[in-house]
């Protein structure tokens, strides 16, 4: 609603937004402004419309202003496309690490690439929440976006990702320091994209989501190289994974799932083979 709500104050251009605001058009503009302006999946353009459609519902049945509120109305919304999921290997990962260039975009990607983590996740850690004694993640409650994520959560960190965060510092504040921080923390998708399509990706592995591609790249790679499914979900906050106060997360194979995760090819740049993306000359399965 935060997104709405700005999104409401910059297209008008009177001091005060009243209910009658809500209508059909408004609805349809607001589809507009996810899709082409922040460039949002179909699927998330109307997951979002739906929540303002709820909004203007609980105006509308509320006892106070129930009265100055338009009847709620729906649009007619467009179906998403059905994709078939491409996820990068590893090597595509490393490719656009390697990339991106500027050092702060590389460790946000390298957490990405090593954790499987949501965007707003891994930009919300703190140094505090990493134990390098034991080799620990703390995934604070708050960070969680299903019910059972929001219990919070302790993973154990990949050694690769262990081995490059050991080199950075200062170890306080934001474990992703980002210039320029205006608290949104909210890396720009037009930044990754470019770094995608300099490291040679076919568009249709990034295209619409460049950031969560990383987050594919990590499931199904930790799958094809033989790790627990239930500890790949448990790992990436997902609720096959997260079955229950019963369960003791550290019954499942949670350390041999990370200990798969692969070191980076350092300097890794992108050749086109008959196989697929390759790193200097080696073919990698697309």
């Amino acid at each position: 609603m935060s997104i709405f709500g700005a999104w409401l104050e910059s297209r008008s251009r009177r001091q005060h937004i009243g209910l009658d605001t809500f209508s059909r058009a408004l609805l349809a503009d607001y589809w507009d402004h996810c899709s082409d302006v922040r460039g949002a999946a179909a699927s998330t353009a109307n997951r979002r419309v739906n929540h303002v459609h709820q909004l203007w519902e609980w105006c509308y049945d509320h006892d106070t202003i129930g009265a100055e509120t338009p009847r709620p109305r729906r649009i007619d919304l467009p179906s998403p496309e059905a994709a078939a999921t491409r996820a990068p290997t590893w090597a595509q990962m490393d490719a656009v690490i390697d990339a991106v260039g500027l050092e702060h975009w590389r460790r946000y990607l390298m957490v990405l690439r090593c954790t499987g983590l949501r965007t707003s996740q891994a930009m919300q850690l703190r140094w505090e929440d990493v134990d390098f004694d034991a080799g620990t993640l703390l995934i604070r409650p708050e960070l969680g976006k299903s019910r059972s994520e929001r219990r919070g959560r302790v993973v154990p960190l990949a050694p690769v990702l262990l081995r490059e965060m050991s080199t950075w510092g200062p170890r306080q504040g934001w474990l992703v320091d980002w210039p320029g921080d205006t608290g949104q923390r909210d890396p720009a998708r037009s930044t990754l994209r470019r770094a995608w399509e300099r490291a040679g990706v076919p568009r249709e592995i990034w295209a619409t989501q460049p950031n969560h591609a990383m987050r594919k790249g990590y499931i199904s790679g930790l799958r094809l190289l033989g790790a627990a499914a239930d500890a790949v979900e448990f790992l990436v906050g997902h609720d096959m994974g997260i079955r229950g106060t019963y369960t003791d997360p550290w019954a499942l194979p949670l350390t041999d799932a990370v200990a798969r995760v692969p070191g980076c090819v350092p300097g890794c740049v992108p050749t086109v083979s008959r196989g697929g993306i390759g790193l200097s000359g080696t073919s990698v399965r697309p």
